[in-house]
């Protein structure tokens, strides 16, 4: 493996010994519990802004607020707005494999269903564990929450 002599050079050599290739995918999925990758993005088109979602205040008649974390930027800790969270991707990849096992995907995976149909609640459909439903969409039928 060549020197590396500086910090683009360490970079480029990380991301090459760590490429993601598919035996290294087969190995993983074979032998490992997890599997994480992190991407660097780059814009599309420069100058564009983005818009982070708001999240209710916290008290009544509060305004909308941005959230905040802390991340590790070049060792320090630094205050981020979050700008997606991992239940927003979560509900969007649910949704991604109901649509594709719906579809009759070749890739087969086990998900529970609770159909309601012929009941007093009908009108709840038919719920699988990647359906993405919050209670606040769901028919309350008077019950507190």
């Amino acid at each position: 493996m060549p020197k590396a002599t500086d910090r683009g050079t360490k970079r480029r050599l990380r991301e090459r010994e760590l490429a993601l290739t598919l035996e290294r995918l087969q190995h993983a999925v074979a032998t490992d519990a997890a599997i994480r990758r992190v991407q660097s993005c780059k814009r599309l088109v420069g100058g564009d802004k983005i818009f982070p979602p708001t999240y209710p205040g916290e008290g009544r008649n509060s305004s909308p607020r941005h959230v905040f974390e802390y991340r590790r930027v070049d060792g320090h800790s630094v205050l981020c707005v979050l700008i997606d969270s991992v239940q927003s991707q979560a509900n969007r990849l649910e949704e991604a494999l109901k649509v594709a096992r719906e579809a009759g995907s070749a890739v087969a995976f086990p998900a529970i269903a609770v159909d309601f149909a012929g009941t007093d609640v009908a009108d709840v459909g038919r719920i699988t564990t990647l359906d993405a439903r919050t209670a606040s969409s769901m028919p309350s039928y008077g019950i507190p929450n």
